[in-house]
């Protein structure tokens, strides 16, 4: 059969880069659902990440998981997820708590490892194909960071902070230039799909 009933090509699957440094910026996702790009929490310890969510929303269910990096999908069942009559769940060391009244669920994760750094989804279950969601890169570091709420919305790591960071400044500094245009290549390709699904639905 032919893809969406048609004689057409599917669309191709936007490729996740490697980030050789932090995601830069500090909100991920648009539109239905928003969080941050990254957040940092010690081994042992615990992270909260505040995902928030237009109207419309708020019975549907919220969930937690790992990036497959297909088609934006799960890489295994979710970690967490809520349902409409259970707005406060926890399932192992990981727990949300929807406030439907804000349209902002929080995911903690205790108990903190280092298998547990990656990129992960906080979405929306909706019955379509492409639910509402947002990546979140999980950080397992003794260091330090600075939170994202003391950034303003335009405000961008420097180059030069970047390129102290590694051990080499020229290969810092190619590393830099190649997260910037594939994440303006990300973007596009996202958004490009997302609007083939929309006309879908």
């Amino acid at each position: 059969k032919a893809w969406g009933g048609k004689d057409q090509e599917p669309p191709e699957p936007p490729v996740a880069p490697a980030h050789p440094w932090p995601p830069l910026g500090c909100w991920a996702g648009a539109g239905a659902v928003t969080g941050p790009r990254s957040v940092r929490g010690p081994p042992g310890g615990s992270v909260a990440v505040r995902c928030q969510y237009q109207t419309g929303y708020e019975e549907d269910p919220k969930y937690w998981c790992r990036v497959r990096e297909v088609f934006w999908s799960c890489s295994k069942d979710h970690l967490a997820k809520t349902s409409r009559a259970e707005a406060e769940v926890k399932w192992g060391r990981v727990s949300i708590r929807d406030n439907r009244t804000e349209r902002v669920f929080t995911v903690t994760v205790e108990n903190l490892t280092l298998a547990d750094a990656g990129d992960y989804y906080c979405g929306i279950g909706k019955d379509r194909r492409l639910n509402p969601m947002a990546t979140v890169t999980l950080i397992v570091s003794p260091g330090k960071s600075r939170p994202c709420s003391q950034l303003a919305p335009a405000s961008l790591p420097s180059t030069d902070t970047l390129l102290h960071s590694g051990p080499d400044s020229t290969s810092g500094h190619r590393d830099v230039y190649l997260h910037l245009n594939h994440t303006k290549w990300q973007e596009q390709k996202a958004d490009k799909v997302h609007k083939y699904f929309q006309k879908k639905l």
